[in-house]
């Protein structure tokens, strides 16, 4: 074919269907397909087949391979092959990616670029083409790409240590190794964003930075302030001299321009750079020149100054600070300047000019540390004389003994120094201890140097305000409110000590005192109750203490009429008396209290205690009968009498009692045993009538009905016969006849005794019926008619007869109803015998009991003339002294009384005691307290003693104010029992008192006295008697602070200190007074040393601070030591913002660090970053920055120093430089050494920082221009560095300096790209087309004019629309690069564009004919196909145009497309005679290209539909086997097509197969077997294809076993294929594996039933889970699904009606029983597990007691209460659940009263069940039983009866009654008050076994983990779950075990549905939605899993609940 016009390729030779990849970038992954035999057609072959390609077909083919053949999209594709990949990347930025490690690599610039005259070597200005960015790979080397600069890229990635540049300084390579001492770790600091680099922003403030290294500097402690020593030369790095060298040069430049501002900095720069090289000589040479520039510059008057520290040079270093100080414009500067003046003042002894300064910084900072210390200690030494004994010459001693200071007279000085401590005191408030202390000192100055009572109890009340506490604050101003009778406040107090005393002891004895000082001075009762209350809470402490706070109580709650109190105080009491007369006593005393308040209960209990210490007491039987009566304890008095019965041996008293428990037994009806009491009492006493009255009436017969009416008619004869006769002999007998008839056979006593009655009146002496009547009428209780029949028997007595006591008897039966008369029988009795006992002693009752007080005594005064034992005595004594005291109020007779009763018996302990009382209650104070010394005399124990004495000194002390007595009282008890501390304290209060009453007044004279020596003494004495180390201390500070403030015996006082300071080093109170004893004496060195101890222990700030800078002072100007570093370094800790210690430590770190001492160049680094934070104005921030900066760049640099120390150090020096030039752009130090530091740290905006400024320092343009590109492209980096600012500002910022760039350099290849990439992206394209005209206007590289001209075109035509502009731009880049293809491509892309077609195609095929590479050839030939097909209209030019690509590159896609789409079109156009096309050949290619394509294709669905039509075409074709192969392919390619898997199997359908469907099956598995093949090879899977397959193999091709495993095979690859699951199960099942198809199905319903109800049809899988478990012989698990299918409704009625039928065998011996072990391991879920299960068996049991229920509450009747004999199905079948779990006895309530089964606890278990349950059938009952013993057999009765909070409490309480500490870390605060409520009630009702079970757990409660083990205890931790796993766990347990107990799933799902109505609602209905109810329930379903279980049938056949056979 000839060549068309305009044609310049050849036309391409014909290509072969190759497989060969194309070597360019593909599109589309390949994948080989499986080799299919091919036999190759020839074309005749071919034309004879009738091929059939639809219309449909071509149009498929055409949209599959059409696209990007549009004129619009080849001009996009030339637009994107146009991109120039150099132009691209410098256009965005990566030209070439940098490579890993790049960093910043700003040049150091040299003295010529900045204006100096010679150009050294290494200046910046080189060629252009040695020329290159600001990033380097960090090997070194700089990168170049056809001559274009790639753009900078920061790094912050460390370079190697060894290659960096030697350090500023002379440094380490020029200095010795320091000396070897670990060098402290650099200060840690947090840079914060020091703001934008931009020049002249505000600088940010930084926190002050963390203070000094801890340890010395230089090795030492100290330096001494001398001159420093000459030093060597300094040795100067190539870097420090190149920075002189640049501030030379700019101070030359700057000496004739009028900033005079940058000159002064500039000579500040140098002198800080000679400084910090150690050019010494030249440092104040540059400062000096500074000043002359600048005399105000304050930065150089303190360089000066701190190079002049020392003690010669004090003038002028004031000259100089003075200077400082009227220049300082910050008021924080000014008063530490002002600090630092009045220092120096006191150095050179100026005092009073010292004593001005400080007040002027006081009145301007009134609470300066330093200035509050140094005030104070002026003023100190102000109150204080000379020496006394100080001589004219110096150097004499004092004479030993005497103290070196003497206190002075004038009260102005002490004034003045009251005054300061006030103010100290408020400035230390941060320590309160120490702010009460001071405090105290001025109340000791107030009340003892002025005299001033009340200022110093205010003094004192602010101390105790700061310092509450328990120490020596209160204990001086509790001894202050002693010593001046503040007895209000001294009550408060102690009260109030008390509750802050840790010691239960202190605090108790300070509850006494107070309470006593409120009840006897202040009247306040209540108070006094309120207190002693406390303190009896707190007992057991000291045994005197707790007695008499007991005693004390009583008395006052006594005396207030509080009875409960007082009994309840009574009984507290009772453990003190161990005599047994006096327990008897005080227990009766008691009783009557108690039966006063009406509680017979603890009456009774008083008295029956009292009774068992004195059973012989007779008195406490009546008094203890007496009370059983009140209370209708019958049972008890019955018991009472018979008790004493056994216990008396005499014979009457013995049938007496007996007599009395038969009376009382026949009263309350006990016949029998009254009668048995009655016969044993006739054995002892046979002769007495009584007994034989009482025993023949019970033993008569009792009548019957028929016998009474006999009797009665007998009775009624006797009657009538007696009213008939006249004989009163005749008429006497028939009426006895008739009462003994009444009495003994009808027993109507009242009638007999109205009989007797009348028979006396008829015959009054007759003795029968006296007799008669005596016992008639004491049955019917007629007291009169007993007196009278008593009295008649008296008169009727025969010699012998006690007439007396008959008598007597008579009077106390009538007393109960006619006492008058009976005192006048007793009075009649005594006229007979006086001395007669009994009437005595009802003599004494009755005055008593009608009130006859008098009357009363003179009866006990005569019977104590009666009586003879002692016991008796003292008894009739007390007796008598209590009536004259409660009664007759005369306590003068009660005393007396009570003394007649302590000289009868002078052991016995009442009556000494009461004395007491009475004297006390009648306010007697004199007498009382003699009553009590005597009572200390009479005494045998030194407590005893002790106590009476006490008690004796009180009196003294607060009643009768003898405080001479009351100490030497005080002081005999002490000396009784020496380490009584109540006493002691007691004693030193009253000594502190008499001290001001001796003296007369307040003030100094009160040491003098002799009472202050004996105070002294006393304390001395309590600190070497104290009980505790505590008290020890306490008393000996109190002495010591004594022994200062009198200004006495200093050494002692040291000493004692001293102790105490080593046992307690922060002791504030002990450090001041060792300070004012230092101060007193000669020793500076003393003062330093309490000055340090200070410094160390005291927490204020301030103080701590104060006490630092004292002794920096004194090290600085006093102590030949010299300063010291260390205390510098610990004020700095305190305050690191403290600008005089950072200057000293400065000063001093400054010359060691320049040797290379790390350690002090670290201290000069901290001090000079504080001094940077501080800096009041700019000069000095500059200057100490730089000198920062420096200083941290030497550390960085130095080798020893650690990587992370010099990253730390690096990093800082960088921020500190860039703060500098934030300040001052123009730093030629910060810019110069921050490039440097940035370079090395790969830091971008330290870099970019120093670039701009750099910039502005260089005069050569080309430098300028190329520190500027730099800066641009460090802030155009992906840096996260804040401090470049938000990346919009970077970006305007970096666009900036790039058009700077530009100006001052148009042919810079760097900022051309950067700038077109930043302006490009902020869319300001009119901008950068100005900016690059201009620039290309005047470029004359190559490369630029290239690049700016392509950037030209690119942003007219995109952005702007200028295609005009574009082409212009375009040809002048043609011009000067005419083989730049990229350019070509741009230019024919815009031709197009342009419509510009012979332009078009002269560029394209200059491009073609050009081109080396093949991919822009191959564009430019699609464009010319596409311009000849579309535009053109040379369809042939272009075919033959994407032959050629395709002869290029034969396996790119996009060629085999675009021809693809060429040959489908071209089968609807003629030829070129106008004829229809020859399809065949078009044809056979085109289904060749498709298979080329599939190979070529790298999508999966695009290469899937490629396949797809290629199988149609083969189908058309009749090439089955090949279209087979596609469809295969295709399948296994893109398994999740939608298309393909159902294109395979229509494939193999057709109507004449004769399977289901017509499918070809063997074909088809044949297929499937092929794609699951070709799949492994592919990495491809689908389950569908083994689903698929198997489903095939089994069911029509009867492969068995190969259709399970490929059904298993489906499964396994996607659980979620249900139906094919089941068909699994099938399949097993036709198999014969029944194993297998159980566990298939059971899958199915595990963990829940979607799988199962998902299925079609899920009865079917049921009843085939029912057929292999029956095949497996497992039948009860079978009956186990028939419950299931009877739940879906899938059985049939038969089977139905014998599941519900089923009822169990009895229990039989042979079951096994469920034992709780069994039922842990087996049947309660792993979570339930838990060790708290465990503590619920250990304290088995406690519910009877802890948790005991009240049964009655829920209102059964005794018919409810099911017994076990009752012969009850329901108590049956609970019996036999029992006997199943090996439970005893059970309780059984069956009510209606209960909605649900419930276990309650109450003396042993009780089961209560609805009644509506009883009426349910068998199964369902022993269900809700079974799940309820089921909580007994696991130890867990209370689970449904206590809420899960309070469930959890009471275990983890009782695992805490041998574990304190178990759960702590596991119960939250809610739940610990709930474990806090159990635990006491707990520790009580716990048993000794159950605490040992528990003690055997606590292994396991230490144990960590989460408490889970198998069998129970083993593998358990010890921490605790949530409660409401384990409930749940349990609950499921419990289904599970009813389960067990019933074997009838249906019965235990009924249980649970009645406890849940969602559940009875969805299961209502049988049918699916049941089954899945049931199954997906948390409890029903664990219930039926369970029940499938081979364990759970194991354990069914244990108990017997199995149905099988």
């Amino acid at each position: 074919m000839a060549e068309g016009p305009g044609q310049r390729f050849p036309s391409p030779p014909k290509t072969e269907d190759a497989g060969v990849r194309s070597a360019g970038r593909p599109e589309y992954e390949s994948v080989d397909l499986e080799d299919v035999e091919e036999v190759p057609l020839s074309v005749d072959e071919i034309s004879a087949i009738d091929i059939d390609i639809e219309e449909d077909n071509v149009d498929k083919i055409l949209a599959m391979t059409g696209e990007n053949w549009s004129i619009d999209a080849q001009r996009e594709t030339l637009k994107e092959a146009a991109k120039d990949p150099a132009t691209k990347d410098k256009r965005d930025g990566r030209e070439s990616p940098p490579p890993p490690g790049v960093k910043p690599s700003l040049h150091i610039p040299t003295p010529y670029d900045f204006g100096g005259t010679d150009r050294p070597s290494d200046s910046i200005l080189v060629d252009d083409a040695e020329l290159s960015g600001a990033v380097e790979p960090a090997g070194g080397g700089r990168k170049a790409a056809r001559g274009i600069e790639e753009p900078a890229r920061p790094s912050l990635t460390r370079p190697p240590q060894r290659t960096m540049p030697p350090p500023l300084p002379g440094g380490p390579s020029s200095i010795a190794p320091p000396r070897s001492f670990p060098p402290p770790p650099l200060p840690p600091h947090r840079p914060g964003s020091s703001g934008s680099v931009r020049p002249g922003a505000p600088a940010s403030r930084r926190p002050p930075p963390p203070p000094l290294p801890k340890s010395d500097i230089t090795g030492a402690s100290r330096v001494h302030p001398v001159a420093p020593p000459e030093r060597e030369a300094p040795r100067i790095s190539p870097e420090g001299h190149t920075l002189v060298e640049l501030l030379t040069t700019r101070i030359e430049r700057l000496a004739g321009a009028e900033d005079r501002v940058g000159l002064s900095r500039a000579h500040l720069e140098l002198a800080i750079v000679h400084e910090t090289l150690g050019d010494d000589t030249k440092v104040n040479a540059e400062v000096t020149a500074a000043l002359e520039v600048d005399p105000d510059l304050a930065p150089a008057h303190g360089i000066l100054r701190r190079r002049l520290h020392h003690r010669t040079q004090l003038v002028p270093m004031l000259r100089h600070l003075d200077r400082e100080i009227a220049v300082a414009s910050g008021e924080a500067a000014t008063v530490e300047l002002l600090v630092e003046r009045a220092r120096l003042l006191v150095a050179g002894d100026r005092t009073d000019d010292a004593r001005d300064a400080w007040e002027l910084v006081l009145s301007r900072a009134p609470h300066h540390s330093a200035t509050l210390k140094g005030l104070e200690t002026d003023l100190g030494r102000r109150v204080f004389a000379d020496r006394a004994d100080r001589g004219a010459a110096a150097g004499s001693k004092a004479p030993a003994g005497k103290d070196d200071l003497v206190p002075t007279t004038d009260e102005d000085r002490w004034e003045d120094l009251v005054t300061h401590l006030g103010r100290m005191a408020d400035a230390y408030s941060a320590q309160p201890d120490l702010a009460a202390w001071i405090h105290v000192e001025r109340a000791r100055l107030l009340e003892h140097r002025l005299g001033r009572v009340d200022a110093a109890r205010g003094a004192f009340e602010r101390a105790l305000r700061l310092d509450g506490g328990v120490g020596p604050v209160r204990d001086a101003f509790t001894l202050h409110c002693a010593a001046h009778h503040d007895t209000a406040r001294l009550a408060a107090l102690l009260a109030e000590e008390a509750r802050l005393e840790p010691s239960s002891s202190r605090c108790a004895r300070l509850e006494l005192d107070a309470a006593t000082l409120a009840h006897t001075l202040l009247g306040d009762d209540a108070q006094a109750v309120a207190l002693l209350e406390h303190a009896a809470a707190r007992a057991p402490t000291t045994p005197s203490v707790d007695r008499r706070v007991l005693d004390d109580l009583v008395r006052l709650y006594e005396t207030s009429g509080q009875w409960p109190e007082a009994a309840r105080t009574r009984r507290a009491r009772l453990r003190f008396f161990t005599d047994a007369s006096t327990q008897v006593y005080e227990l009766k005393r008691l009783s009557a209290i108690e039966e006063r308040l009406g509680s017979l209960e603890d009456a009774i209990g008083d008295i029956e205690r009292a009774l068992e210490i004195d059973p012989d007491d007779a008195t406490l039987v009546d008094e203890l009968d007496r009370l059983l009566s009140l209370a209708g304890k019958d049972d008890v008095r019955i018991a009472l009498w018979h008790g004493e019965a056994q216990r008396t041996e005499e014979g009457s008293k013995r049938a007496r009692s007996l007599a009395k428990a038969a009376q009382l037994a026949e009263a309350i009806g006990r016949h029998d045993e009254a009668l048995r009491h009655l016969r044993a009492a006739w054995v002892a006493a046979p002769g007495d009538s009584e007994i034989l009255d009482q025993l023949s009436r019970l033993m008569s017969p009792a009548p019957t009905e028929t016998f009474d009416r006999e009797v009665r008619g007998l009775i009624e004869l006797y009657s009538q016969a007696a009213q008939a006769t006249r004989d009163t002999g005749r008429r006497v007998a028939y009426l006895e006849k008739v009462a003994v008839l009444w009495e003994e056979l009808v027993g109507d006593q009242l009638r007999a005794t109205r009989t007797f009655e009348e028979i006396l009146r008829l015959e009054p002496g007759r003795r029968g019926a006296v007799l008669g009547l005596e016992r008639t009428a004491g049955r019917v209780g007629d007291d009169r008619a007993l007196s009278r029949a008593l009295s008649d028997e008296a008169k009727l007595a025969e010699d012998g007869v006690d007439v007396l006591g008959l008598r007597v008897r008579s009077a106390q039966v009538l007393s109960r109803v006619d006492p008058a008369r009976a005192a006048s029988l007793v009075h009649e009795v005594l006229e007979q015998d006086p001395h007669h006992v009994a009437a005595r002693a009802l003599e004494t009752r009755l005055h008593e009991e009608a009130g006859r007080w008098e009357l009363a005594t003179q009866s006990i005064r005569a019977r104590l003339d009666i009586v003879v034992t002692t016991m008796d005595k003292v008894a009739l004594w007390l007796q008598l002294a209590q009536i004259y005291d409660a009664r007759l109020r005369d306590p003068k007779s009660a005393v007396e009384a009570l003394q007649e009763a302590r000289k009868a018996d002078p052991i016995h302990p009442v009556p000494p005691e009461e004395i007491a009382r009475v004297l006390e209650a009648a306010g007697d104070a004199k007498a009382l307290r003699v009553s009590i010394e005597q009572l200390s005399q009479d005494a045998i124990t030194p407590q005893e003693r002790a106590r009476h004495l006490t008690h004796a000194a009180e009196i003294d002390e607060l009643r009768l104010m003898d405080d001479l007595s009351a100490a030497t009282l005080y002081a005999r008890a002490l000396t009784e029992t020496p380490e009584d501390e109540l006493i002691a304290d007691r004693l030193v209060r009253v000594l502190a008192r008499r001290i001001v009453t001796t003296a007369g007044a307040p003030g100094p004279v009160g040491f003098e006295t002799p009472a202050f020596q004996e105070l002294l003494a006393q304390l001395a004495k309590r600190a070497e008697k104290a009980t505790t180390p505590a008290r020890a201390q306490a008393y000996s500070f109190l002495l010591a602070s004594l022994l200062v403030v009198a200004n006495v015996d200093l050494s002692r006082a040291r000493a004692l200190l001293d102790a105490i300071h080593d046992g307690d080093p922060r002791h504030v109170g002990a450090l001041r007074l060792l300070e004012a004893i230092a101060r007193r004496g000669p020793s500076a060195q003393q003062v330093a040393n309490v000055l340090k101890q200070q410094g160390e222990s005291f927490t204020d700030v301030r103080a701590r601070l104060g006490a630092l800078w004292e002794l920096a002072s004194l090290e600085a100007w006093r102590l030949s030591t010299g300063e010291s570093v260390a205390t510098y370094t610990r004020i700095l800790e305190l305050d690191p913002t403290d600008p005089s210690a950072l200057e000293a430590a400065v000063r001093l770190a400054l010359w060691p660090a320049r040797r290379g001492e790390v350690a002090a160049r670290r201290a000069a680094v901290a001090a000079l970053r504080s001094l940077s934070a501080l800096a009041h104005d700019e000069a000095m921030r500059i200057a100490n920055d730089l000198r920062l900066g420096l200083m941290l760049e030497a550390h960085a640099m130095d080798p020893t120093t650690e990587r992370d120390a010099m990253t730390s150090a690096s990093r800082e020096s960088l921020e500190r430089l860039r703060e500098v030039l934030t300040l001052d752009p123009l730093s030629v130090t910060a810019a110069t050494s921050l490039a440097r530091v940035a370079n090395r740290l790969g830091d971008a905006s330290g870099a970019a920082a120093a670039a701009i400024s750099l910039a502005e320092l260089s005069v050569q343009p080309k430098v300028r221009a190329k520190y500027l590109v730099d800066a641009a492209n460090l802030l155009l980096s992906d840096s996260t560095d804040e401090a470049l600012g938000p990346m919009d500002e970077r970006t305007e910022r970096a666009a900036q300096l790039l058009e700077k760039a530009l100006d001052s350099d148009p042919n810079s290849t760097t900022a051309a790209p950067r700038l077109s990439q930043v302006r490009g992206a902020q869319h300001q394209s009119e901008r950068l087309i100005d900016v690059f005209r201009s620039a290309l206007s005047r470029a004359t590289a190559k490369d630029t004019i290239v690049f700016v001209g392509t950037e030209i075109a690119r942003v007219a035509r995109d952005e702007l629309g200028e295609i005009g502009v574009a082409i212009e731009a375009m040809r002048a880049v043609r011009a000067a690069a005419p083989d730049h293809i990229p350019s070509l491509l741009t230019l024919s892309e815009l031709f197009i564009a342009q419509r510009a077609w012979p332009e078009a195609v002269e560029t394209l095929e200059d491009i073609v004919a050009r081109g080396k590479e093949p991919a822009p050839r191959v564009t430019a030939l699609f464009a010319l196909a596409s311009v000849y097909e579309k535009v053109l209209s040379d369809p042939i030019e272009a075919e033959r145009a994407l032959r050629t690509a395709l002869s290029i590159e034969p396996e790119n896609p996009r060629a085999i497309r675009a021809l693809i789409h060429r040959l489908a079109a071209k089968q609807n156009e003629p030829d070129a005679d106008g004829q229809p096309q020859n399809k065949t050949a078009a044809k056979l290619e085109i289904a060749s290209l498709l298979d080329r394509l599939a190979h070529v294709e790298k999508d999966r669905h695009v290469k899937c539909d490629i396949l797809l039509e290629l199988a149609d075409i083969r189908v058309a074709l009749k090439d089955m086997a090949q279209a087979e192969k596609a469809l295969v392919e295709a399948v296994a390619t893109a398994p999740d097509h939608a298309r393909a898997f159902a294109r395979l199997s229509r494939f193999f359908r057709s109507p004449q197969n004769p399977g289901p469907g017509g499918l070809d099956a063997v074909s088809y598995a044949r297929a499937l077997g092929a794609v699951i093949g070709r799949g492994q090879q592919l990495g491809t899977s689908d389950p569908r294809w083994y689903a698929s397959l198997g489903h095939i193999e089994v069911e029509q091709l009867n492969r068995l076993r190969d259709g399970v495993g490929h059904l298993q095979r489906a499964v396994q690859m996607d659980p979620n294929l249900h139906e094919c699951r089941f068909e699994l199960a099938s399949a097993f099942s036709r198999l014969g594996a029944h194993d297998d198809a159980s566990k298939t199905v059971l899958s199915m319903i595990t963990p829940n039933a979607t799988p199962l109800v998902s299925i079609s049809d899920p009865a079917a899988a049921l009843e085939l889970l029912e057929r292999a478990f029956n095949a497996e012989r497992r039948q009860e698990e079978a009956i186990v699904v028939s419950e299931l299918r009877a739940i879906a409704g899938e059985l049939d009625e038969g089977r139905h009606a014998w599941l519900r039928g089923r009822r169990l065998p009895p229990f039989e011996q042979h079951h096994a029983v469920l034992d709780r072990s069994t039922l842990v391991s087996h049947v309660i879920p792993p979570e339930g597990r838990h060790l708290l299960l465990d503590i619920a068996a250990a304290i088995s049991g406690i519910e009877t007691k802890l948790l005991r229920a009240d049964i009655s509450e829920i209102g059964f009747t005794a018919r409810d209460r099911i017994g076990k004999r009752s012969g009850n199905p329901t108590r049956l079948l609970l019996d036999r659940i029992a006997k199943a779990l090996g439970i005893g006895d059970v309780e059984l309530v069956v009510t209606p009263n209960v909605s649900r089964t419930r276990v309650l606890a109450q003396d042993g278990i009780w089961v209560v069940v609805p009644k509506a349950l009883t009426e349910l059938p068998e199964p369902t009952q022993l269900a809700s039983m079974g799940r309820a013993l089921a909580r007994v057999a696991l130890n867990v009765p209370w689970l449904e009866e206590l809420p899960p909070p309070h469930i959890e409490a009471m275990l983890v309480a009782a695992a805490r009654a041998v574990n304190p500490a178990y759960g702590k870390d596991d119960v939250d605060v809610l739940s610990l008050k709930l474990v806090m409520q159990y635990e006491p009630n707990l520790a009580k009702e716990l048993s000794r076994k159950q605490k040992q079970a528990l003690e055997k757990l606590v292994p396991l409660m230490n144990a960590t983990g989460p408490g889970f083990g198998g069998a129970p205890g083993a593998g358990q931790g010890g921490r605790l779950i949530p409660i409401d796993v384990l409930i749940g766990a349990l609950a499921r347990a419990e289904l599970r075990i009813a389960y067990l107990l019933t074997g009838d799933v249906l019965a235990t799902i009924d249980e649970l549905r009645g406890l849940d109505s969602a559940f009875l609602q969805a299961t209502e209905s049988a049918g699916r939605g049941s089954v899945a109810a049931v199954l997906d329930h948390p409890f029903a379903g664990d219930v039926v899993r369970f029940a499938l279980t081979p364990e759970a049938t194991a354990l069914r056949r244990r108990v017997g609940s199995t149905w099988a056979g």
